[in-house]
């Protein structure tokens, strides 16, 4: 069984998310990339041929395949991204939610643009997503950086302390805004909604990219979307 097959396969009677495919537009186009036998021309960790070096290693990056141009023909990749805009504003967006269903930096950089004037200060994170990093560059923001804390076990970063975005505000109260990715590359998370909190107390903003986290709260056991049910800036 090579790669895209084992990555389809469904046991008699189970509930796998394939059965859901007619009602989720975006994971049907998914499913039905891995169906195909397209040859990705995108970088060679996204080429799903990870079998050509261990079996093994193949079953696990299968269903790797990146929403890009570069992956999927850009007539369904829009097709597919357009359906979903609707469900997505009635099921869990709060009011005056903007999508994007473009490349992330068409959103990101006139955010940072928009964020305030060249020289100002911005409380980021070193987890930040590369788009607004480069947003910031774009706009001459000047960064005031969150400490890292890492965990002893896996050498891996853990998500924003509530206590440093506190102290890092107070050793900078004249900063813009809180700039966080959440989940950041690794899927670490944050106490976002005590970051809002405690950002708000200050009248500072709080801008959360959660590209990587679509789809949270869309099932109980997901966490939450950061925001609130009524309408509010965070």
């Amino acid at each position: 069984m090579d790669t895209r097959q084992a990555a389809n396969e469904v046991a008699p009677g189970s509930s796998a998310p394939t059965r859901l495919r007619a009602d989720a537009p975006l994971l049907d186009g998914y499913l039905s990339y891995l169906e195909s036998d397209a040859t990705p021309f995108i970088t060679p960790g996204h080429k799903g041929r990870g079998s050509k070096l261990d079996a093994d290693l193949g079953t696990v990056l299968a269903g790797d395949v990146p929403s890009t141009a570069a992956s999927t023909p850009s007539s369904r990749h829009t097709a597919c991204s357009r359906k979903p805009k609707g469900a997505l504003h009635a099921g869990s967006a709060p009011t005056g939610a903007v999508t994007r269903r473009e490349a992330q930096r068409t959103a990101t950089r006139p955010l940072c643009l928009a964020i305030g004037k060249p020289g100002d200060k911005v409380v980021v994170t070193r987890s930040l997503h590369r788009s607004l990093l480069l947003g910031m560059v774009l706009a001459d923001l000047e960064p005031c950086w969150l400490p890292t804390a890492i965990d002893e076990a896996t050498g891996m970063p853990l998500g924003v302390a509530v206590e440093d975005v506190e102290a890092t505000l107070a050793a900078n109260p004249d900063a813009r805004a809180v700039l966080i990715t959440e989940p950041d590359y690794l899927g670490t998370l944050s106490d976002v909604e005590r970051i809002i909190e405690v950002a708000h107390r200050r009248d500072v903003p709080v801008i959360v990219d959660q590209a990587w986290g679509a789809h949270f709260g869309h099932h109980p056991e997901l966490p939450r979307m950061p925001w609130p049910s009524e309408p509010m800036r965070w």
